[in-house]
């Protein structure tokens, strides 16, 4: 009977369409109006799922735990694929059930499609689960078996970005929803590194495309305008997550390069004016050091002078005091040097 309950489990979290899955707390108890007829449960009890919802409650998820370890060390495949479901929604970072999914799909037992959608229920099911890095790690694997690299280029890379002819050719409708997937987990978990580094990983193939495609109406070109645009938002409303302004200067950088030539007069207004929305967010915003970096890598990357830019920054905040703007005059002072 136990072991039903994994293989139920499993089935839900695979098979059913799910708009969300979460870990609730408690047990089944704590959630049923009145107790189910006798010998008459819903097939998804004791779990609960109503209109593509599905809550695990933390007791019952914590009793099949040791079950699903159990089974995961038996020869039957469909052991081993349910058991590694359950056993990732308890523990994420548990490298021997994300091994053997990898093993269950180059044996096309399991499907590489349904991997990526079990992984995006998976990854936003719980805190833990959306900052673990193996699982970030599992799923850019899994876009290397769905999807072949980007045609070979020769051009140098640009500067900070590891480019590879490995990097997979995404389809844009896909590479939009895994950025909504890093949203919600960056929501989830706040300054969320492992999250922003897949983040990276996205760009990153989304330059590959670029760089390879000829047509300059690429339709990567407006998802990286987008996005672009929407990373700049992100950043105005969550002004202490380092990583996401590490990012956004990053992808600045790349978009002042010269090794997309064809697609510029798309991609090289949406630079400009950054130095004053990093100097706006500093005024608004001088408790957070996250911001004074924002601010002085545009010092470094604009075009314009970096000491004019320097003498309005230190000029425009000067009314300011704190540790952060002291680092940041005692930096221009050292760069002018």
């Amino acid at each position: 009977m136990a072991n039903a309950l994994v293989h139920t489990l499993a089935g839900l979290l695979m098979e059913n369409p799910l708009l969300s899955l979460e870990i609730v707390p408690g047990n089944i108890g704590a959630y049923l109006v009145e107790p189910p007829s006798p010998g008459q449960p819903s097939k998804e009890f004791p779990f609960l799922y109503t209109d593509g919802h599905l809550g695990v409650p933390k007791k019952t998820l914590h009793h099949l735990y040791p079950l699903a370890l159990e089974l995961l060390n038996t020869e039957s495949r469909k052991d081993q694929l349910d058991a590694s479901c359950v056993i990732l929604l308890a523990n994420p970072a548990h490298q021997t059930a994300m091994n053997t999914r990898k093993r269950l799909i180059q044996s096309a037992t399991l499907s590489a499609h349904a991997e990526l959608n079990f992984s995006a229920r998976l990854l936003p099911s719980s805190r833990p689960a959306s900052k673990e890095s193996i699982l970030w790690a599992h799923r850019r694997w899994i876009f290397s078996v769905l999807y072949p690299p980007a045609m070979p280029y020769f051009e140098a890379p640009s500067p900070g970005w590891v480019c590879s002819s490995e990097d997979p050719e995404i389809p844009p409708d896909v590479i939009e929803k895994e950025f909504e997937l890093i949203s919600r987990c960056c929501e989830m978990y706040p300054r969320n590194y492992h999250a922003w580094s897949h983040y990276h990983f996205v760009v990153q193939c989304i330059h590959a495309s670029l760089r390879s495609s000829h047509p300059a109406d690429s339709p990567h070109l407006p998802l990286f305008a987008v996005e672009f645009l929407k990373l700049r938002r992100w950043i105005e409303s969550h002004v202490s997550d380092h990583s996401a302004v590490h990012q956004f200067c990053s992808i600045i950088s790349l978009l002042q390069s010269s090794d997309l030539p064809r697609y510029q007069s798309v991609l090289a207004p949406l630079v400009d004016g950054q130095f004053e929305h990093a100097l706006g967010l500093v005024a608004s915003f001088p408790s957070h050091e996250s911001l004074w970096m924002y601010l002085r890598a545009m010092i470094t990357l604009s075009p314009v002078n970096a000491t004019t830019l320097a003498g309005k920054a230190i000029s425009s905040t000067a009314a300011l005091d704190g540790p952060f703007r002291q680092k940041f005059v005692s930096w221009v002072k050292f760069t002018e040097k």
